[in-house]
């Protein structure tokens, strides 16, 4: 074989392929492209610093809400209890304060308070952040904007909306509350107006005069029944009396005088009150012969001897056989005819007794059915006065009960926007929140430089050998 043939792994053209790399070689590559690498750095920092200059400077401002929750409460007494309510969470918070209608207001209340709407519109996206969430949610509103002032503003009115809001969302139920314990009270106060005017209206139907007149009408009857059975009691004494002096007169034969009195008081009356025996009586009539039939001796009735109250005595025959001579019989006679008048005045007594107890008893049955009638009228009225009392007190107690409820709920309503505030307005920051000038033109450079160098190691490696370029 005059000739080999090429070998597949025979180079074509230039030296044989070196694997190892020389430290000499990369060093002379970097130092003829150093000025390249400087030239580029140089002015990639330049044009850096120039738009960090050019583009305006923007401000951050924040302002941190704290909303906890609530530490005094009112239970269904009104009494006030210390009790932790729900509060609002972080997602809760976050929903409200990123609400459109919350911006919206914003840029109404900044631009009622002079600044521009197309600064305000140019501030940044606003962001919360949350501080901390141990006894309560504080959370940050950042804003930033070109003006300084203009970003506290915003960052303090958006908390101020946002805080606005939430005491809205926790107020709700509280609203309702006092709108319906103010309905309440309104009915309440109406009831216990209905039932003061019914106790006006029932104090002009007399029911303290009713019972003034029943209670001297009852003590009037009391004293009545007293003079009553007083009369009974004299009554039967002074029967007992006369039943006696009719027994003596019946046992010595003489009649019982009853034509002396207006009404006939006989021995069958005289049985009603005490027992007596029954007698049969006739009245005699004055003789004008008595003194000559004395004078001779005869028998003469004795009974024309005048009362003790120097009125005559009834006359009434005494069948005595009474002589002048016999002292004793004159005695015996005397005292039948002493009886006999004692007889008329205890019959006439008893008489007015009786008259006056008839008198008191009519006006007793008269009193009697008055003072039913009274305490008919009295009941009814008590038990009016009774149930507007009670009615009174249900209406005083209900309104004083609904009506204690407004100043608890009023105190809780004051209480509870406290728990729910901006913890720190937003202050006027004084340094721009951008990154710093010369840290961006650094990292700039750095970058450029670290990029250059790259680019120039790469274009040498691709670059062709100059032994290939001759061939």
């Amino acid at each position: 074989m005059s000739e080999s043939a090429p070998r597949p792994n025979d180079r074509p053209y230039g030296p044989p392929y070196d694997d190892e790399i020389s430290l000499r070689e990369l060093y002379l590559i970097l130092v003829r492209g150093l000025p390249l690498i400087l030239i580029v750095t140089v002015v990639a920092a330049v044009i850096t610093a120039a738009v960090m200059l050019v583009q305006p400077s923007t401000y951050e401002a924040s302002a941190n809400v704290l909303t906890a929750p609530a530490s005094v409460q009112s239970n269904a007494g009104g009494a006030l209890t210390v009790r932790p309510l729900t509060s609002i969470d972080r997602p809760t918070y976050e929903a409200i304060a990123d609400n459109v209608t919350v911006f919206d207001e914003i840029e109404a209340t900044l631009t009622g308070q002079g600044y521009d709407l197309a600064a305000v519109e140019a501030c940044s996206d606003p962001t919360l952040a949350q501080l901390s969430a141990e006894n309560g949610l504080t959370m940050t509103h950042q804003a930033a904007c070109q003006d300084p002032e203009l970003a506290a503003a915003y960052a303090t009115t958006w908390a101020g909306v946002t805080v606005n809001r939430i005491r809205q969302t926790l107020f709700s139920n509280l609203e309702n509350a006092q709108a319906e314990t103010t309905r309440a009270v309104e009915r309440q106060r109406e009831r216990l107006d209905a039932a003061i005017d019914a106790q006006t209206t029932f104090a002009n139907e007399g029911l303290a005069a009713k019972q003034a007149e029943l209670e001297v009408l009852e003590r009037s009857m009391l004293n009545r029944g007293l003079r009553i059975a007083e009369l009974d009691a004299a009554v039967a004494r002074s029967a007992a009396s006369l039943a006696f002096l009719t027994r003596q007169l019946e046992a010595n034969d003489v009649a019982v005088p009853t034509a002396a009195l207006s009404v006939a008081v006989t021995p069958q009356n005289v049985a009603s009150d005490v027992a007596a025996p029954t007698v049969n009586s006739e009245a005699g009539a004055d003789n004008p012969a008595d003194t000559q039939e004395r004078e001779s001796g005869e028998s003469v009735p004795l009974l024309n001897t005048p009362s003790a109250s120097g009125e005559p005595a009834p006359t009434a025959p005494l069948n005595l056989n009474v002589t002048a001579g016999n002292a004793s019989d004159l005695q015996r006679a005397a005292g039948l005819v002493t009886a006999q008048s004692d007889w008329v005045r205890e019959a006439q007594r008893l008489e007015g007794l009786r008259a006056e107890r008839t008198q008191l008893a009519t006006l007793q049955a008269r009193d009697t059915e008055r003072a039913t009638a009274l305490r008919s009228e009295v009941n009814e009225l008590a038990a009016r006065q009774q149930r507007i009392e009670r009615e009174l007190t249900e209406a005083e107690s209900a309104y004083q009960s609904v009506a204690g409820l407004v100043p608890t709920l009023t105190f809780v309503s004051e209480l509870t926007p406290g728990n729910t505030r901006v913890l720190a307005p937003a202050e006027i920051p004084e340094v721009p929140s951008g990154r710093s000038l010369l840290l961006v033109t650094a990292l700039a450079a750095v970058v450029t430089f670290m990029a250059m160098t790259l680019f120039v190691f790469l274009r040498e490696a691709v670059k062709a050998p100059e032994g290939a370029e001759a061939t």
